[in-house]
């Protein structure tokens, strides 16, 4: 009970559409309202330049096997 399991931001920049209900289709927009939502401040571009840029260092190369079709490949 009031235990949240919070998803890594490895590969964020791969995992789009964004927010709970994929409502969001870009990186620098999830950003955006993150901010308003988190803290309620309007991040000034630059920043926001900066976080996406940050969070794409996080991307590497997905493994093959994460690429397969889950039905037709044996571990």
């Amino acid at each position: 009970m009031f235990v949240f399991k919070v998803p890594q931001l490895r590969n964020v920049e791969k995992t789009f559409p964004y927010m709970h209900d994929g409502s969001v289709a870009n990186l620098e927009d999830a950003i955006r309202i993150c901010s308003m939502a988190e803290s309620n401040c309007r991040l000034l571009e630059k920043d926001v330049e900066y976080i996406a840029a940050f969070l794409k260092t996080l991307t590497g190369k997905i493994p093959y096997y994460a690429l397969q079709d889950k039905k037709t490949f044996n571990y």
